[in-house]
């Protein structure tokens, strides 16, 4: 691997990566060449056990109707511009979910149930920013981990280094860091 590597850098053909730690030999490798390194995102496994609910809240799976709202919201709070059908796929395959106060979307929800690994869904949970720091994301992901081991599978999930108000939410929800994507730069081998 430390080969290959070297034989790409030294090629031009890659100068940067990114790379995950749960490949032992491709991350030594690639650390070895690095010049510098960055930590981008903690991936993380959860417990596979039921967590705990103290909630009410309503969460409903979004239909087609709901399509044009979902991508506003989207839009409005994390810069997606969907014109790309990402939500219409998510909405086909019963993978999106909201939580609506009046005719609001205060959150969204998705659980996508992996084709490749058919024994893994990610979750994912964008709240409004007028409805954040009331646990409702607790609430949520807390509700869709559930949903996801009565289906048989195993919840994942990712957060930014930056986003450390996800990142609790997670842990609380049962989760554990099992790796970390860094983004690589090569140092040149001429």
């Amino acid at each position: 691997m430390e080969k290959v590597i070297q034989k790409l850098i030294a090629t031009g053909l890659i100068n940067s990566a990114s790379l995950s730690s749960n490949e032992p030999v491709a991350f030594n490798a690639c650390l070895f060449h690095s010049k510098s390194k960055k930590t981008n995102t903690f991936c993380f496994q959860h417990e596979n056990n039921e967590v705990k609910v103290d909630s009410n809240l309503k969460i409903e799976l979004v239909n087609t109707d709901n399509i044009p709202a979902v991508k506003l919201f989207l839009k409005e709070q994390v810069g997606m511009d969907d014109t790309f059908g990402y939500t219409e796929n998510l909405v086909a395959r019963k993978e999106i979910f909201m939580l609506k106060e009046s005719e609001a979307i205060v959150a969204t929800s998705e659980c996508r149930m992996s084709d490749s690994q058919p024994e893994i869904a990610d979750l994912g949970i964008i709240v409004n920013r007028k409805f954040q720091g009331k646990g409702l994301a607790t609430q949520i992901m807390k509700m869709q981990v559930n949903r996801i081991l009565q289906s048989g599978r195993k919840p994942i999930c990712s957060t930014t280094l930056d986003n450390i108000a996800s990142r609790k939410v997670i842990e609380k929800s049962g989760f554990y860091c099992s790796n970390i994507i860094f983004d690589i730069n090569f140092k040149n081998v001429f």
